[in-house]
């Protein structure tokens, strides 16, 4: 059996995270986003935050941090997981966010 291919897209705050989960790439992802931000589900910097994040078994996480301290403990605990880290940048966002 194949497995499906689980990317989190992470938005680093100070307290939480709000997280976008697809296992497939949505044919417009501005219309995806805006379509369904209210199921993303937003995860706070604690133990059940966290639980509930390792819970989604990604394979792969996109980090876009507000500030490397916020954002640096869920790399590490993700990565503590074996979930592979990839960052992204304001501008990354801001540019993807025109397309």
């Amino acid at each position: 059996m194949d497995k499906t291919t689980v990317i989190i897209g992470n938005d680093v705050s100070k307290d939480n995270v709000v997280a976008c989960c697809l296992t497939e790439e949505p044919f417009n992802l501005k219309l995806y986003s805006k379509e369904n931000k209210e199921s993303f589900p937003r995860l706070y910097s604690n133990r059940d935050g966290i639980a509930e994040l390792l819970a989604l078994k990604a394979d792969c996480v996109v980090l876009e941090p507000t500030g490397v301290h916020y954002s640096w403990i869920w790399a590490h605990i993700l990565k503590s997981h074996g979930v592979k880290i990839l960052w992204v940048g304001h501008s990354e966002v801001a540019f993807l966010a025109q397309v």
